[in-house]
């Protein structure tokens, strides 16, 4: 951790929330794997309307979960890119003020 007379950095706490993130990820990918194979266990037995219901929903539901896992594959992607740039940020302002003091 960085610190200066009023403002601190906590390049930790930073790097704890990209892997929080990343492991949120993975356990997502994992459920949606495990739903969508218990899906097509269960569309295999139906027939009909209902068949043709479930495939509509779970058309659009894939959709969502696809969306969601790209959405979070992103937030992973800016916050290591935030997080390079924060450090690099904070850095520069502490060399400019150590120079001018």
């Amino acid at each position: 951790m960085e610190k200066s007379d009023r403002y601190s950095l906590d390049s930790d706490e930073l790097d704890e929330l990209v892997r929080e993130l990343t492991t949120c990820h993975a356990k997502i990918d994992r459920s949606i794997t495990d739903f969508r194979r218990q899906m097509r266990i269960l569309e295999s037995e139906w027939e009909g309307l209902s068949a043709e219901a479930q495939k509509l929903a779970r058309a659009e539901l894939d959709k969502g979960l696809d969306a969601m896992a790209l959405a979070l594959s992103d937030l992973i992607a800016e916050n290591n890119d935030a997080h390079g740039l924060y450090v690099a940020a904070w850095q520069a302002n502490v060399d400019m003020w150590r120079a001018v003091q």
